[in-house]
């Protein structure tokens, strides 16, 4: 058995700070289900492209409903226009 060389232990080092940086391991909550994941396993949409928006909207809204063009959403994972879904809400 051969010692690694140190272009291995450099590309080690290299794809673990890849893989553990601030980008990668950036959290955000879902609108729908107020889910908390990694951003890279959930989608970014504009609010008005959320798919099956009927589904979000209350037959008969409550007056502490804080609804968003209708829908029941969780205000928090809101920035700007934009926002995240994971993927089981899609």
């Amino acid at each position: 058995m051969k010692a690694p060389t140190c272009g291995t232990i450099q590309g080690c080092i290299e794809a673990f700070i890849e893989a553990t940086n601030t980008n990668a391991v950036a959290s955000a909550a879902c609108i729908c289900c107020a889910r908390e994941d990694f951003v890279m396993l959930m989608m970014t949409l504009k609010t008005a492209a959320i798919p099956n928006q009927h589904l979000l909207k209350p037959n008969t809204p409550h007056i502490k409903q804080d609804l968003l063009n209708g829908m029941v959403i969780y205000k928090p994972a809101l920035t700007g226009e934009m926002t995240t879904i994971c993927h089981e809400c899609l």
